[in-house]
C-alpha cells in the first residue's frame, strides 16, 4: 500500500484497538511498529541510513499513533534526540508531519523547566535552517499531543485525513523535511554537547534561566531528597524568617512541615553548570516566607536570599503580630 493509503487506514482502524489490551491487538500492534520500515525506505531519495520505528510499544497503546524516522546518529527512541514523525490527532481527523525533539527524558530530568529549553532549542535550530523552512510551519505546533509537546516542534505541516494530498505531494514533503533534518543534525548534536553559543540573545537566555529556576525549585525536594532531608534534620522545622513551627499549631499533623530554601537562586548559575551543594547552602522557610523571599529577589535581585533579607522588608512589629496570632490560634477549642 502507498503512504497515503496507510495513513488513511491507520486513522480508520486505530480507534478499534487503542482501548483494548495490547495482547488482543498484538498483530496490528506488531504491524504498526514495523510499518515505518516497510513503507519509508522506498520513498526516501537520500537515505543516509535512517532507522524506522512506529508506535505502539510492546505493552502499551499510545494515545496518539505515530510513524518515526531517526537519523543514524540518534537513538531509535521518540523520548530523546531529534526525529521526523507522522503523528495523528486524537480524533484521527488530522495527521502531522513534524521535525521534532524528544521530550520525555528531558521532562523526567527537568520537569516544567524543560518547556523553555525546548522552545529555545527549536528557535535556535529554525534559525540554522534558513529559507528552506518556508514550506513548513515554524510556529508552535497545533498537534493535540499534550502541552509538553507544544514547544518541541522545529517544523511541521498538518493534513486533513479527508483531504489528504496525493502520494507524490506527501512523498515530496517527507523528503524535503528529511533533507532539512539531516542538515541540522550536526547543529543539534553541538547544541546538546556544548550548549548555546555566546551570540544567543542574552534576553532569551535570561528568560529561560528564570523559568528553569522556578520549576527546578518546585521539584528540587523530590529529586534531591538526601540533601533536603539533612537540611531539615539539622535546621529543624521552624521558619527562619517568621518563626512559625507548624507542629505548635497543628500538632502531629504539622510536625516536620517546612521547606528547604536554596540561598543562591538557580538562575544565577550557568545553564550547563553542575551545582554542588551542602547544608550550608540552605535555610528553612515556611511556604509563605519561601514565596515572599523569591518575590523580593524577582523585584530587587538581592543575593543571597536569606531570612534576614525577608525580615528587613517586614513591617515594624510584624513578627510580634504573627506570634500573637500563633498563640491565639493554639488556644482555639475545636
Amino acid at each position: 500500500m502507498s503512504l497515503r493509503e496507510e495513513l488513511i487506514r491507520i486513522s480508520q482502524i486505530y480507534p478499534q484497538y487503542q482501548n483494548q489490551p495490547i495482547e488482543t491487538g498484538f498483530a496490528p500492534a506488531k504491524e504498526m511498529r514495523e510499518l515505518s520500515g516497510n513503507i519509508f525506505p522506498d520513498l526516501i531519495r537520500n537515505d543516509v541510513g535512517y532507522h524506522f520505528r512506529g508506535s505502539p510499544t510492546l505493552n502499551k497503546w499510545p494515545r496518539l499513533p505515530w510513524l518515526g524516522i531517526f537519523h543514524p546518529t540518534m537513538e531509535k527512541k521518540a523520548s530523546v534526540g531529534l526525529y521526523v514523525v507522522f503523528s495523528f490527532s486524537e480524533d484521527m481527523e488530522r495527521v502531522y508531519l513534524i521535525l521534532t525533539q524528544g521530550v520525555t527524558k528531558l521532562f523526567d530530568e527537568l520537569g516544567a523547566a524543560a518547556n523553555p529549553l525546548l522552545k529555545q532549542r527549536a528557535n535556535y535550530l529554525q534559525n540554522k535552517i534558513g529559507n528552506t523552512k518556508a514550506a513548513f510551519n515554524t510556529s508552535e505546533s497545533t498537534q493535540d499531543a499534550g502541552n509538553k509537546y507544544i514547544n518541541s516542534s522545529i517544523l511541521w505541516r498538518s493534513y486533513d485525513i479527508v483531504e489528504l494530498p496525493s502520494e507524490k505531494k506527501l512523498t515530496q514533503d517527507l523528503n524535503d523535511i528529511l533533507d532539512i533534518y539531516t542538515n541540522i543534525v550536526p547543529a543539534f548534536h553541538d547544541l546538546i554537547t556544548n550548549g548555546f553559543p555566546q551570540n544567543v540573545r542574552q534576553k532569551d537566555k535570561k528568560k529561560y534561566l528564570e523559568k528553569r529556576a522556578k520549576a527546578t525549585h518546585r521539584t528540587y525536594e523530590g529529586r534531591n531528597r538526601p540533601i533536603v532531608k539533612e537540611v531539615k534534620r539539622q535546621l529543624k522545622a521552624k521558619c527562619r524568617a517568621c518563626g512559625i513551627d507548624f507542629s505548635k499549631i497543628y500538632g502531629k499533623f504539622g510536625k516536620g512541615y517546612i521547606e528547604a530554601h536554596h540561598l543562591v537562586p538557580y538562575s544565577s548559575y550557568n545553564e550547563n553548570e553542575g551545582v554542588s551543594v551542602t547544608v550550608d547552602d540552605f535555610t528553612v522557610l515556611c511556604p509563605n516566607c519561601h514565596r515572599m523571599v523569591h518575590k523580593l529577589y524577582k523585584d530587587n535581585k538581592a543575593v543571597p536570599l536569606t531570612p534576614e533579607l525577608l525580615k528587613n522588608n517586614m513591617h515594624a512589629g510584624a513578627l510580634d503580630k504573627l506570634n500573637r496570632i500563633f498563640t491565639n490560634f493554639k488556644k482555639i477549642k475545636v
